[in-house]
């Protein structure tokens, strides 16, 4: 009695799975890309599951973001290609490549394969400007970019990523009476970076994190700071759980008349030692 109540069990689970899986067949084709895009950072933290199913689910919710969203996606997807873990690098370069090859990674008139390339090196470039320099004392310092920190500009920009600050990577949700098929949820103009000013200024904290002042395709400046030695994933789900308390904040009369709000910025990790924030002033 007991072996047939144990496989009772299994074969229950396993019809229960299946059913999951229709779902997930079904929903992934059928809801529109930005909506996974507000959960993005947490499901690509999943890109190593073990059951190959699973990261087959996974592999198209992310190839179906990156592929409507480029600009602002990639960022995630990029930090999973210069993981230090290999099978997550690994499984990250699968979706990369898928992205190379397929001809329905049509985000308009963008050509996905030419924006890879550039965030590639555009990464690549801000890690080392993240790891590179030996900056003693606890005093804040100048510093040059190309000098100190051997950043070229010459091979990554001007860029067509999207400048890593809140108000550009925040997709927009629909309103009760908006169709949400319809809906878009990023503006058609998208700030991007054109270049990097030389001017580094490099913190006196243990760190020496450096804050670096990118300029947008839209000619106003922007602070990043970029931040080595430490992962930059828990701060960035701080930021989201931030995110939907304001969000509660918004709906609550009381709260919204007295206009109470947790300040957000975009954290955006490059890999698990390294990673860039917004820098906000005040």
């Amino acid at each position: 009695p007991r072996l047939q109540y144990s496989k009772k069990i299994a074969d229950f689970r396993k019809l229960h799975l299946e059913q999951l899986h229709d779902r997930f067949n079904k929903y992934i084709k059928k809801m529109p890309a930005y909506m996974f895009y507000t959960a993005l950072p947490q499901i690509v933290a999943r890109i190593a599951h073990p059951n190959a199913e699973i990261f087959k689910f996974l592999h198209q919710i992310i190839f179906k973001v990156v592929a409507a969203h480029p600009r602002q996606s990639l960022w995630t997807l990029l930090a999973v290609c210069t993981s230090n873990q290999t099978d997550r690098r690994a499984r990250g370069g699968s979706i990369l490549q898928s992205l190379h090859s397929s001809k329905k990674a049509d985000a308009g008139a963008l050509n996905i394969k030419a924006l890879i390339k550039s965030g590639e090196k555009l990464t690549e470039q801000l890690l080392m400007a993240c790891n590179a320099g030996e900056f003693q004392g606890n005093r804040t310092i100048w510093a040059s970019l190309s000098r100190d920190l051997g950043f070229n500009q010459k091979l990554c920009l001007p860029s067509p990523m999207a400048v890593p600050v809140e108000s550009v990577l925040t997709a927009t949700l629909p309103t009760l009476t908006d169709n949400p098929l319809a809906h878009k949820a990023f503006s058609r103009d998208v700030v991007t970076i054109s270049s990097f000013q030389d001017e580094v200024l490099v913190l006196s904290s243990l760190q020496k994190p450096r804050k670096l002042t990118a300029r947008g395709s839209d000619g106003k400046p922007y602070g990043l700071m970029c931040k080595p030695k430490d992962d930059l994933r828990k701060d960035q789900r701080l930021m989201e759980f931030n995110s939907m308390i304001n969000r509660s904040l918004k709906r609550d009369a009381e709260s919204s008349r007295r206009q109470l709000y947790i300040k957000t910025y975009a954290v955006t990790p490059l890999n698990e030692e390294c990673g860039i924030i917004e820098w906000v002033d005040g």
